[in-house]
């Protein structure tokens, strides 16, 4: 019973932190379409550039994540 209460007191507190009243709500720098585009280029050529470190001589191209396991 006590873990249904935190639980729920859990849910409660992501809903005040995401939900706007009407809708569940995105970050303001997400909301324009270019914005968002422009954040998501970014984020992917930090990520290339973090692999790059990771694996010189490597290309990025020859990764399968279907073979990791």
């Amino acid at each position: 019973m006590i873990y249904l209460k935190k639980q729920k007191y859990v849910m409660m507190l992501k809903d005040k932190s995401y939900h706007n009243g009407k809708d569940y709500s995105i970050p303001e720098d997400l909301k324009i379409k270019e914005k968002r585009l422009d954040k998501i280029k970014k984020v992917k050529k930090a990520l290339e550039n973090r692999e790059k470190k990771a694996n010189p001589g490597k290309d990025i191209k020859d990764f399968r994540p279907d073979k990791l396991c």
